[in-house]
């Protein structure tokens, strides 16, 4: 079981960290509801960062042991399935690439907030 001086979960710069899941080689037929049911099944997500369409999601759990256990689940790097395929990868963003995800998202939030009837990027 992980400790939490391991990996806490704290709240830096605005965000809780620790908690995000960037995942890699989604099929074209992956939606947000899908991913949502999905990761959903392992632990308590809070909110699904996706585009139909796209390759690529975050995935934002309630707590650490969550997130953890989801990376768990979907290797980093998989080795091609039987039908030559890349498997969905997952890994905790941590470090600089969590912070450059939330640097985004705010910056993204803020130009949305700037626009007449935008809507807000962290509404699920």
């Amino acid at each position: 079981a992980a400790t939490a001086a391991a990996a806490p979960t704290n709240t830096h710069g605005g965000y809780e960290k620790n908690l995000l899941l960037r995942l890699r080689n989604l099929p074209e037929s992956t939606t947000k509801a899908s991913l949502r049911e999905t990761f959903n099944k392992i632990a308590p997500v809070a909110y699904v960062d996706y585009t139909d369409g796209q390759a690529m999601a975050t995935v934002r759990f309630a707590t650490f042991e969550g997130a953890r256990r989801a990376a768990a689940a979907y290797p980093d790097n998989p080795q091609l399935d039987a039908q030559g395929q890349l498997p969905i990868a997952a890994r905790l963003l941590q470090g600089e690439d969590e912070a450059r995800y939330w640097e985004a998202l705010h910056r993204q939030k803020a130009a949305k907030k700037s626009k007449k009837g935008g809507v807000s990027a962290a509404a699920d």
